[in-house]
Parts: C-alpha cells; sequence; structure tokens
C-alpha cells in the first residue's frame, strides 16, 4: 500500500503575548550604563552599586532610559492648563518629588523634562504608566481638576493625559 504525499501549507501565527517584548530580547551577561551608571545583571537595570565585582569587567552600553532622553523619545506626556497662579509652584514640587519616588523604586521611570508655562505645565516621562500615576495623584491634591487620558494605538506606548484646573 503505498503512502500518500502530505502536502503542506504555510501556516502563519500570531505571535505570543509573551514573545513581544518593549526594548527587544533582553541581552544575556552584564553591562553598566554610559550615562546614569546603572547596572544590567539578572535580565533587568538596577540602581548603582557600591559593590563593585558585580560591574567589574562588564561593557558600558546605555540603558533604555538614557537612550530615550539621548533621542529625545517619550512614552508619558502630561499637559496641566489653566493652572492658578499660587498652586504653580507647589505643583512642579509635587510632579518632581513623584517622579524622584518613582526614580528610587526603578532606575528605568525618570522625568524628563518639565517646562512651566505662563498658565501651563509639561511633563515628559519615560514611562506612560507614570504619566497616569502623576495624573492620579494631581487629582487627589487638588480637587477641582479634569483629566482626559489619550492612549496610542497598539504598537506603541505613549500616553497623553491632559489636566485641566477648573475656573477658581
Amino acid at each position: 500500500m503505498p503512502r500518500e504525499a502530505i502536502k503542506s501549507y504555510p501556516l502563519r501565527l500570531p505571535p505570543s503575548r509573551t514573545e513581544f517584548e518593549e526594548f527587544g530580547l533582553a541581552m544575556a551577561g552584564r553591562a553598566v550604563c554610559s550615562g546614569c551608571g546603572s547596572f544590567y545583571f539578572e535580565k533587568s537595570w538596577h540602581h548603582p552599586s557600591r559593590d563593585k565585582s558585580k560591574i567589574y569587567g562588564a561593557p558600558f552600553i546605555m540603558c533604555p532610559a538614557c537612550r530615550m532622553i539621548k533621542d529625545r523619545v517619550f512614552e508619558g506626556e502630561l499637559i496641566i492648563e489653566n493652572v492658578p497662579e499660587k498652586s504653580f509652584g507647589e505643583l512642579e514640587k509635587l510632579i518632581r518629588a513623584y517622579s524622584a519616588r518613582a526614580f528610587e523604586e526603578d532606575c528605568q521611570h525618570r522625568l524628563i523634562d518639565l517646562l512651566g508655562y505662563e498658565d501651563s505645565i509639561v511633563a515628559t516621562t519615560t514611562e506612560n504608566q507614570l504619566a497616569n500615576k502623576l495624573a492620579k495623584k494631581i487629582k487627589d491634591a487638588f480637587n477641582r481638576v479634569d483629566i482626559r487620558i489619550a492612549n496610542a494605538r497598539a504598537p506603541s506606548d505613549f500616553n497623553l493625559v491632559k489636566i485641566v484646573f477648573a475656573p477658581a
């Protein structure tokens, strides 16, 4: 009895959710960021350590956050409009302090830029979640604000968060 030939068809399956990595596949080994001094081991970036044995002989590269800052790329943008004059300094201090706490938890969560204009503030962050959390924190601190969040489509992680203060 002769065997029948099996015809194969090209089959393209969609990639699994776990296959996609934001910054590509994790590299093996160790590295030190030439910008901020953070070091990479065990497949993630960590704050600079006093223990130099972990980073001895490691090559110098740029971490994803430093690369984003250098390339002027950001994931989260926070636009705050109609800021009352008396709350301007307090709001800037709140944004800087909250971003500093986020940086202490994860060395890749950073405030890139904080620009103050006549009645508005624009803050850019390396993480879209940081922009969302900042907006919620501002809403908790100042009750009279309206928040609108716009997310980019699938391949991008960009978030635009717009906060408008209600007139006094």
